[in-house]
């Protein structure tokens, strides 16, 4: 079996949650079938294929216009220029060695719905869209009122249009599942759930607590009783909950340290927080913390952290927000608290060391049903039905 992927963002050095699903799920799947890869990005990049495996290879294009297009909003101050790159590739003919491969390939597979419609343009076959969130859903308050009401419509029509014109729909969990039928009108059996998930074996790395600290620079840290992780990268819903940590939970636990990676904030240290911007290796902060949390509140899909909180074998306090996707029983998984009282939730983790205990067993028990490898051998079932039933 042969796909081609469609992205509108290249994942080489996966870092945001969508670069993480994309390349992991691909990875995985390529164990199964032949993937080739193109992505399209505003990113001026100098090599543009990346040969991952035998079976998985990414090719990378830019366009100039929409280059110029992004450095427009940017400058404008409009930081999410999603809703513009359908109306860019109005404009971008498809190359021809994405041409070529569309011919020889049995499905075409599009993350996200903004390229959707441009890709179907040149290609009978058919197609998944695979849906990272309920896109209109997740930004429609980034944009508000006023003019950004427009923006958000214009999301929603995209995301209705792509939705309708798949043959198959891939949602990241049961409530998208269902928003997704309910807002766009199709039937559910035309969408299955394939969760996000984390490949266990990345977490499997020889190095203790203790030498995590060391290596990372936190043995100075030592009259801090525990050390919370919180991992995000540039998005609305992370940048929320860091700003949630920073100046509501950190200030009314002054014997936790807090640490930050990703993204997310820019590098700093300020009293019992710090703040590590982009990391080029994330494993050893999984080692060097004593537990994870996700404060978040907002957006769709499901939260790629999650799965590598537990796969990394910490016991994590998340909002029931954060929990979406993820088959956990609350309070002997994981500790789900809303904002109000998250800071008595954690206290609560960290005086009780047989709950610890439990949460991390439990933890490691939970990731291996996510672990990439996993979910693709169950979803192998989908392509295979959308093939003998076209």
């Amino acid at each position: 079996m042969k796909i081609i992927d469609i992205c509108a963002y290249f994942v080489n050095k996966p870092v945001s949650g969508g670069q993480v699903r994309v390349f992991g799920f691909n990875q995985a799947m390529s164990k199964h079938a032949s993937i080739e890869q193109f992505s399209y990005t505003p990113v001026l990049m100098w090599k543009k294929t990346f040969v991952y495996n035998k079976n998985y290879k990414e090719h990378i294009h830019n366009h100039l216009f929409y280059t110029k297009g992004v450095v427009l909003l940017k400058i404008l101050g409009i930081r999410n220029y999603d809703f513009l790159v359908p109306f860019i590739f109005k404009f971008i003919r498809a190359p021809e060695k994405l041409r070529d491969a569309l011919k020889k390939c049995d499905i075409v597979q599009v993350e996200h719905p903004w390229l959707l419609n441009w890709i179907s343009r040149y290609t009978d076959k058919p197609i998944i869209l695979v849906a990272h969130n309920v896109e209109y859903d997740m930004q429609k308050d980034f944009f508000g009122s006023g003019w950004g009401k427009h923006l958000a419509d214009s999301i929603k029509k995209n995301e209705g249009r792509a939705v309708r014109k798949a043959n198959l729909v891939f949602a990241m969990s049961e409530e998208d599942k269902k928003r997704l039928s309910k807002l766009y009108g199709i039937k559910q059996n035309k969408i299955v759930v394939v969760p996000n998930g984390t490949r266990i074996k990345d977490f499997e790395i020889k190095l203790s607590k203790q030498g995590a600290r060391k290596r990372l620079g936190l043995g100075r840290y030592r009259s801090y009783r525990n050390i919370a992780l919180f991992v995000g990268a540039t998005h609305p819903p992370n940048k929320e909950a860091a700003d949630f940590i920073e100046k509501r939970l950190a200030p009314k636990m002054p014997d936790v340290l807090f640490l930050i990676v990703g993204n997310v904030c820019k590098k700093k240290k300020q009293g019992n927080r710090i703040c590590t911007g982009a990391v080029s290796d994330i494993l050893p902060y999984y080692k060097a913390a004593d537990l994870a949390i996700n404060p978040v509140i907002s957006g769709s899909g499901s939260n790629l952290k999650m799965y590598a909180y537990l796969a990394g074998g910490l016991p994590v306090v998340t909002t029931r927000k954060g929990l979406r996707g993820v088959d956990a029983k609350p309070g002997k998984e994981v500790i789900v608290s809303d904002l109000r009282d998250f800071s008595k939730s954690i206290a609560t983790l960290i005086n009780d060391k047989r709950l610890q205990f439990e949460l991390r067993k439990n933890s490691k028990k939970i990731a291996r049903v996510y672990d990439w490898g996993r979910t693709t051998r169950s979803s192998i079932k989908y392509y295979k039905q959308l093939l003998k039933n076209l």
